[in-house]
């Protein structure tokens, strides 16, 4: 009960009042994304429906889930729920997904990553450079698209690639980038992460792509990632920390800090980035 509480915390709603708008949608290509949360157990994969939405400018990567839930959230922080009263409904406002959103821009030459943990807003960028890619002669037909298979190394992890030029657009799933055609499958070779094509989606007239407007904290791509696993392998202190400043009215109206306590047990840490 205690580590699933410390997960609703973890994933607790930003809820987005107005977003800064920053190029239009022409196309949009779903993804399902698999993750394997513990590296030494197959049975704790899971999966979201990743969208890979394309501008003129740039593209930017999120959770499908994560997008509703949030739009769900904002909604009714307008009628009038309480941030208590949203928290408790994990299930509605889609907790369990990755608030995790990445911009790639094309004329800028950047990427740009944005990311929650527990009760913090963060964000940082760096140079869009592509992966350094061996592009083999094996070729395949997938999805009905004529593919051919790439292999690279990256921050870690071996992966495996399939990309077309059936779809002439040279991008791909979350950072993927650089190869002479459209992504449509990748993996990597423990087969612990995977993302595979699962449809083309029309945007509505005049979409517009934004980013929604927060405190963020900038930071570098390490110093996050050193916060996350901080994060995992101790849990409790960490939410501990996140919320010492927050503060309830208790039953006769006096201020109260909130306070929570449990087993500071590390969590399973399994990057999708290894460094």
């Amino acid at each position: 009960m205690k580590k699933k509480l410390f997960f609703s915390a973890l994933l607790f709603i930003t809820i987005i009042v107005k977003g800064q708008v920053f190029d239009t949608c022409i196309m949009k290509y779903k993804y399902i994304y698999t993750n394997q949360v513990d590296s030494q157990k197959a049975s704790t994969k899971r999966s979201d429906i990743m969208i890979l939405a394309i501008g003129k400018r740039t593209s930017v990567y999120y959770s499908q889930d994560a997008k509703i839930g949030d739009s769900l959230a904002d909604d009714d922080v307008k009628k009038g729920l309480s941030p208590n009263e949203i928290s408790a409904n994990r299930t509605k406002y889609k907790m369990g997904k990755s608030r995790m959103l990445i911009i790639k821009n094309y004329p800028a030459n950047t990427i740009t990553v944005t990311d929650r943990l527990v009760m913090d807003d963060y964000k940082y960028t760096e140079p869009l450079t592509g992966q350094q890619w061996k592009i083999l002669k094996d070729t395949a037909t997938l999805y009905g698209l004529k593919c051919r298979k790439a292999t690279t190394t990256f921050r870690g992890r071996d992966f495996e690639a399939w990309f077309t030029k059936d779809i002439p657009v040279a991008n791909g799933p979350w950072k993927f980038y650089g190869l002479p055609g459209f992504i449509v499958k990748a993996n990597d070779t423990k087969q612990q992460f995977s993302f595979e094509f699962n449809g083309i989606e029309l945007p509505g007239k005049n979409e517009q792509m934004e980013i929604g407007q927060k405190n963020y904290t900038l930071t570098s791509r390490k110093e996050l990632w050193n916060l996350k696993k901080e994060m995992f392998q101790h849990p409790y202190q960490s939410f501990e920390n996140a919320m010492s400043g927050v503060i309830s009215v208790n039953s006769s109206g006096g201020e109260e800090h909130k306070h929570f306590s449990g087993k500071d047990t590390p969590l399973p840490f399994n990057p999708l980035e290894l460094e």
